[in-house]
């Protein structure tokens, strides 16, 4: 009886062989480094074959579940069963919360996911095997799920399958007639590895890039179409021309249907282990994920041990807090941390000295303010994120001209903040969203318009007023809600905009309101005029001066 066939009933009612392979990756993606090594999750899959290998009727896929997380509970794994059982809860959340709008016009019409209705189209339009059909479908919505998107166009779910169809190497033919995303020839070079997209990097000289070696490919191709559907389809074609020329730009593009950044932090009465969990399930939720952990706050060692399993492929995790012992534990453990100025200031001068040394430690500032709720302070959302190329307008000048650049930053601007909101309003749906614009080339553009002039010279402070002022108002003229504090990390944004006025990678932009002293540490103008600044603690540590910029609060 060993030796029977274990058949394994799906949610659509279809029937099929048990896939060990299958159950290991969703264990796999589901635990990651929770599970131990040493060959565990091939025993696991193991036992729960051997388990119904005497079952003569179908299994359901709740069945297996449920024996997945007997079995690791009865291992002493409480983790790895949370985990999965999340990881399971979440998945058919994120299904059934899919929305697929197709049509225009009084055509236009929308309705949940169905995965069976996909399977059929592919069995119609593409005449494949109703196996090959159903596995497309399931790659598709797994990567919708993963992704945390929600509201999906009948032509961005013809652009996946097709891309999912090329990766296993079927035919390449759209379900719709209009094309949409990357062109079918530079797709087909891509997939195929004749040549690079024009995107990769240009230093290379063979093999298309699509990420590190055993890297799945197809998340970076999904973004890569994300991001060519928001040009084309979202975005006007001013507000593409303009993006494309590099007057601005949007760092996380190709994920646009998620919030730019969620930040996190322990409610009054929730306990560390609740917070973790809450962490874990929210941490796909946006592009990047900010955990911060108030110092008024106990901790332990499930807060020191945490971080390794947040990080993912389709999020970034970055660390926070305002208590200088855990800043320590977590740097000791190889993390990059944020420390508010405020803290790094009531740290232990040995605190302070371990912080600046370890390499691995940013203070972050802004001008005092009014906390939010408190109900508001356990998840803070920023829905959108753009950075103005402001150095590169000022470099674009024929001759400096003070009027001229403000004209082309306010122009950029309201394109930029019109393109930030036209993304939300397609992607997230939510009303009156909260958003950041911030400058790249600050430096570079003032020592253009003002050569002569001191970083501390009233027309700077003015100029930089302004500036601010306008990229506030651009923003609320596309209502959007200004929210300048912990923007998400714009990557290498500099670079890019750099690159496109033909400048080496060492001459890059830096982004941010930060106007550096000789010393790294911001200028007094930067911290009179700006409405958030970053820095390394190393440089604070080196300049004492900043200790009367401090503000009181840093919990």
């Amino acid at each position: 009886m060993g030796n029977n066939v274990i058949r394994i009933r799906k949610r659509d009612g279809f029937e099929e062989s048990f896939d060990a392979l299958r159950l290991s990756e969703s264990l796999q993606s589901a635990s990651g480094d929770v599970l131990p090594e040493g060959g565990w999750l091939g025993r696991l899959v193991h036992q729960v074959r051997q388990h119904f290998s005497s079952r003569v009727s179908a299994v359901e896929t709740a069945e297996i579940s449920v024996l997945c997380v007997r079995l690791l509970r009865a291992s002493g794994l409480e983790e790895a069963s949370l985990a999965y059982q999340d990881f399971r809860f979440a998945m058919d959340t994120a299904v059934s919360q899919l929305r697929v709008h197709t049509g225009k016009g009084a055509h236009a019409k929308s309705g949940p996911w169905d995965r069976s209705r996909l399977a059929l189209s592919l069995v119609r339009e593409r005449y494949l095997e109703n196996t090959v059909a159903r596995q497309v479908a399931h790659s598709v919505e797994r990567r919708f799920s993963m992704a945390g998107q929600v509201h999906l166009t009948g032509r961005f779910v013809a652009a996946a399958v097709d891309n999912e169809c090329r990766t296993l190497g079927l035919a390449p033919s759209s379900l719709y007639a209009e094309e949409v995303g990357i062109d079918r020839g530079q797709l087909r070079a891509w997939l195929g590895g004749d040549c690079m997209p024009a995107s990769a990097n240009p230093c290379a000289s063979s093999a298309p890039w699509m990420g590190a070696p055993g890297q799945d490919p197809r998340q970076p191709l999904g973004e890569e179409v994300l991001a060519r559907f928001a040009l084309e389809e979202v975005l006007s074609k001013v507000q593409a021309d303009a993006m494309t020329a590099g007057h601005f730009a949007l760092p996380a593009l190709g994920d646009w249907l998620r919030p730019a950044r969620n930040r996190l932090r322990p409610s009054p009465g929730e306990s560390e282990t609740d917070f973790w969990k809450r962490v874990r399930r929210e941490k796909s939720s946006a592009r990047e994920i900010q955990v911060f952990w108030p110092r008024v706050f106990p901790w332990t060692q499930l807060t020191v041990d945490a971080p390794p399993w947040l990080d993912g492929v389709t999020h970034r995790v970055r660390l926070g807090t305002s208590c200088s012992k855990l800043a320590l534990q977590w740097i000791r453990a190889g993390h990059w941390v944020s420390l508010p100025l405020a803290a790094f200031a009531q740290a232990a001068d040995v605190h302070q000295k371990d912080l600046a040394e370890s390499g691995k430690c940013t203070l972050s500032w802004q001008p005092p303010h009014r906390l939010p709720p408190p109900a508001d302070r356990a998840m803070q959302t920023l829905d959108g994120f753009a950075v103005v190329n402001v150095g590169g307008l000022a470099q674009s000048l024929t001759t400096p001209s003070l009027s001229g650049w403000i004209q082309s930053v306010q122009t950029a601007s309201d394109l930029a903040a019109q393109s930030v909101a036209a993304l939300c309003a397609r992607g997230q749906g939510c009303g009156y969203p909260r958003a950041t614009l911030f400058p790249v080339g600050l430096s570079s553009a003032l020592q253009r318009l003002f050569p002569g002039d001191e970083l501390r010279s009233d027309r700077v402070r003015r100029q930089l007023l302004s500036l601010r002022h306008i990229m506030e108002q651009s923003l609320r003229q596309a209502q959007l809600r200004s929210t300048p504090a912990s923007p998400p990390h714009p990557g290498p944004v500099g670079i890019r905009l750099a690159e496109l006025e033909g400048r080496p990678p060492h001459q890059a932009y830096s982004w941010g309101w930060s106007l550096p002293k000789d010393s790294g540490l911001p200028s007094v103008t930067s911290f009179d005029t700006s409405p958030w600044l970053e820095f390394p603690a190393a440089v604070a540590h080196a300049d004492s001066s900043w200790i009367k910029h401090q503000t009181p609060s840093c919990t």
